[in-house]
């Protein structure tokens, strides 16, 4: 006797709804892009893949691989982050750092850092510039042994020739013989890596440079040398087995990434559920949504019925809302007349 002024109060308490979650999404939509939530997030789980180490994460962001996703189309002065970057951009950026890392002699600075200080501070301008040609000779040494695996003579002959250096400038040898011990840290190392890859059997150049890079990076990220020095040790396994050992590790890397992508996505999900929870009960006591007050009024008021179905009914009629019995779906218009058929 009831059943069309039910079918009506349920289309319009539908409607209200669909209208109130519609306004909860955009507005969820809109704080997430204002705040910039997914490449905050991105960007706090990419540094706690690199041991929570920003100087790496920074790398990774300024590598051009990566920079490319969010500085080509930025005119402001601090451009927006990239809310997503692909696995494979990733590894390539992280392989290229590692790589870079283990050839060059940026570990080499850092060990000598108060001989760099020195040098600076040197009085006469002459012997400055001579100091800085000396040392970079220096470094392209200390360079050449890294990348190339020479063995222990020649990190001999690069301590000697940093004695040498330390008594041609009186003033720089109290700060260069307290970098001798990390230099040959540094260095035994590089040898002692260089054994076990050859004792494995592995061969592979970039694996190697890669190797080299971890441990270079192994002062700034200790969880992050661990985490590649596992991949790696997996990828000589895949070697052996006849496998590119450096498309095995990027492929390890890569899942690596994913599988913290995964959980990031889950973590932004919750989040933006629980934003989305407290926009909608805002919006209720803002607007003073009353379900149980508005099916009265619908019940009471024919006309206010008719008018929220006929606004229903004149909804985009484009927009799926309910699925039809053979799979396709049907809009609210459609739904009601098709109800109102079976009535």
């Amino acid at each position: 006797m009831y059943l069309q002024e039910i079918l009506e109060v349920a289309i319009g308490l539908v409607f209200m709804w669909l209208v109130l979650s519609i306004a909860v999404m955009t507005s969820t939509d809109w704080l997430a892009s204002i705040f910039n939530w997914r490449a905050r997030d991105l960007e706090r789980t990419i540094r706690e893949l690199l041991g929570g180490d920003k100087t790496l994460s920074d790398q990774i962001y300024n590598h051009p691989l990566v920079a490319s996703l969010f500085r080509s189309h930025q005119t402001r002065r601090k451009p927006r982050l990239p809310s997503y970057i692909p696995p494979d951009k990733f590894a390539l950026s992280l392989f290229d750092l590692a790589m870079t890392a283990g050839t060059e002699a940026s570990p080499l600075r850092t060990v000598f850092k108060d001989v760099h200080a020195q040098l600076d501070q040197l009085q006469d301008p002459d012997k400055q510039k001579l100091a800085q040609e000396d040392w970079v000779t220096i470094l392209q040494s200390a360079r050449q042994i890294a990348s190339s695996g020479l063995g222990r003579h020649a990190v001999d002959s690069l301590k000697l020739q940093v004695q040498t250096f330390s008594e041609k400038y009186p003033e720089l040898q109290p700060a260069v013989e307290l970098a001798l011990p990390q230099l040959d840290s540094y260095y035994q190392t590089l040898l002692e890596d260089q054994r076990a890859a050859q004792v494995s059997g592995q061969t592979d150049l970039s694996v190697r440079q890669v190797r080299l890079g971890v441990l270079a990076l192994r002062n700034a990220s200790p969880e992050l040398k661990t985490t590649l020095t596992t991949l790696l040790t997996n990828a000589a396994a895949s070697a052996q087995r006849g496998e590119q050992a450096i498309a095995a590790a990027r492929t390890s890397i890569e899942t690596w990434f994913n599988n913290a992508m995964d959980r990031l996505s889950g973590a932004y999900k919750r989040k933006a559920q629980l934003a989305a929870f407290l926009i909608g009960i805002v919006l209720a006591l803002l607007l003073n949504i009353d379900t149980i007050h508005v099916a009265d009024s619908l019940w009471r008021e024919p006309t206010l019925r008719q008018a929220i179905v006929a606004q229903a009914e004149a909804y985009d009629a484009s927009t799926n809302i309910v699925a039809g019995e053979d799979g396709t779906t049907m809009s609210i218009g459609t739904t009601v007349t098709h109800l109102q058929e079976e009535l």
